[in-house]
């Protein structure tokens, strides 16, 4: 081939793409991985509504939701995120598409968060990405967007999208549950919901405004720190989440890739 042939040249690039991605595709997700990120996303909201109830019966203090909530989330996003990747709304089970954590009246569920995202990959913070509210602006409007996220996830696919009757449904089994758990469980819930919902700004701060800006740059970034604070954050808040911090923009350069294979992927895409 000629290089200084424009129908080489493009040739040549089309077959270097082409070997990277039988490099990557080892390191995708598979069917068996979807299966088990369905499994986790259930097993976690199980765990954080028992530890909801067992706070309520007086059988653990509700300062321990401030342990469990923020690692838990964490997981429970990056694992969502993973399937979204791969399953579409109605390829999950009812619980999964309906996001059950009780995060507020009027929030989205698993469809009008995987919208967004997928749309936040296809336009990479142009102008038509949705998620550019996180990003832009001020620190001070950032904390904001990030506290308000569950609700502004759902308003703005509703403004962008419409609604339609199992929108309608699954907005009025979240609402039903959330006032329902209001009621029951009292002032157990409150402590819950705040920390729960500090944890949920606290995720998306990190995954939108902290990973995508470098001072008033914005774009897809790796996030490097010192080995024991990379270890603390793997061990905290899991693998998949960690290297979607370290490794973002190889996550946007492939998003089939596995979460926990980030690494690897970035090693290749440097090579």
């Amino acid at each position: 081939m000629d290089p200084s042939n424009p129908v080489d040249a493009r040739a040549q690039v089309v077959d270097a793409r082409a070997q990277v991605v039988a490099a990557l595709r080892p390191l995708y997700n598979t069917e068996a991985d979807a299966d088990a990120f369905e499994r986790r996303v259930l097993v976690i909201n199980a765990v954080l509504l028992g530890h909801l109830v067992l706070c309520w019966l007086g059988w653990l203090p509700a300062w321990t939701f401030v342990l469990t909530i923020p690692p838990l989330f964490v997981r429970w996003l990056s694992t969502v995120h993973e399937l979204s990747h791969l399953r579409g709304p109605t390829q999950v089970s009812v619980f999964v598409r309906l996001f059950l954590l009780l995060t507020g009246p009027f929030t989205s569920g698993f469809r009008e968060l995987r919208i967004e995202h997928m749309l936040h990959h296809k336009h990479g913070l142009g102008p038509q990405d949705p998620t550019l509210y996180l990003v832009h602006g001020s620190t001070a409007s950032g904390v904001w967007a990030a506290l308000t996220a569950p609700e502004q996830l759902l308003f703005r696919s509703v403004k962008t999208n419409g609604t339609d009757r199992a929108l309608l449904v699954d907005c009025a089994v979240r609402c039903g549950c959330f006032v329902l758990a209001a009621l029951v469980f009292e002032d157990t819930f409150v402590w819950y919901w705040i920390v729960l919902r500090l944890s949920y700004a606290m995720a998306f701060f990190m995954f939108f405004r902290a990973i995508h800006r470098r001072g008033e740059q914005a774009g897809m970034f790796e996030a490097r720190f010192p080995l024991g604070i990379e270890y603390l954050l793997v061990l905290w808040f899991g693998r998949e989440a960690a290297n979607a911090i370290f490794y973002h923009d190889s996550h946007h350069a492939h998003p089939l890739v596995s979460g926990r294979f980030l690494r690897q992927a970035s090693r290749v895409l440097k090579t």
